[in-house]
């Protein structure tokens, strides 16, 4: 399935063929829900660079983070508050996020990052026409775009049905990513033996 395809896909399921000029902003406002809903490994995504002024730039299709390391070492997320309790220099042990930057304390004047983070799902258009969930999961697309389509045609009852529909396949692409991750390997735990 593709952009175009998914635009005919949705008129057919509503039945109706008036809403060409709004199905773009459905499909906008479904890709704003499904980056609030979903995360999965083929959304991660990994950036490199300094840091300047112990702090770090989020790039735009930044969601969450999942680890920064700074010159080659995890550090911990912290609150905004908690970190200004380690404004001095020294070796990075926090980072927090404050606007569209991180934040690294004790303050490096001089390091490397790297960024392992979660990034939005590449939106669709003409020029775009496809992007991985479209591909493996048009189902996810499909009934995010007829959810936000029921209050501009007035059809609550539908709208339910879409919401769970949506809900069963954002958790199938979940359950799916989890086994891919970590297939049927089994649960190891460890401790001291006596």
């Amino acid at each position: 399935m593709n952009f175009t395809e998914l635009r005919s896909t949705v008129a057919d399921w509503l039945h109706r063929s008036d809403l060409n000029g709004v199905l773009p902003t459905f499909i906008k406002l479904a890709e704003s829900r499904i980056n609030r809903d979903l995360r999965t490994e083929e959304m991660v995504k990994s950036v490199t660079g300094s840091v300047t002024d112990s702090t770090i730039t989020l790039p735009d299709d930044f969601r969450q983070a999942k680890s920064v390391l700074v010159n080659g070492k995890p550090v911990v997320y912290a609150s905004s508050l908690e970190s200004k309790r380690y404004d001095v220099a020294g070796d990075a042990y926090f980072y927090t996020i404050v606007g569209n930057q991180i934040n690294i304390r004790p303050k490096s004047t001089s390091a490397d990052y790297e960024l392992i983070y979660y990034a939005s799902i590449e939106p669709l258009s003409d020029n775009k026409p496809t992007n991985w969930l479209l591909a493996k999961y048009p189902d996810v697309y499909l009934y995010a775009v007829l959810l936000e389509s029921a209050p501009y045609i007035k059809d609550n009852e539908a709208a339910e049905v879409w919401a769970i529909a949506y809900g069963n396949a954002i958790r199938t692409v979940a359950e799916q990513d989890l086994v891919a991750k970590h297939g049927d390997a089994g649960l190891v735990i460890r401790g001291n033996s006596v």
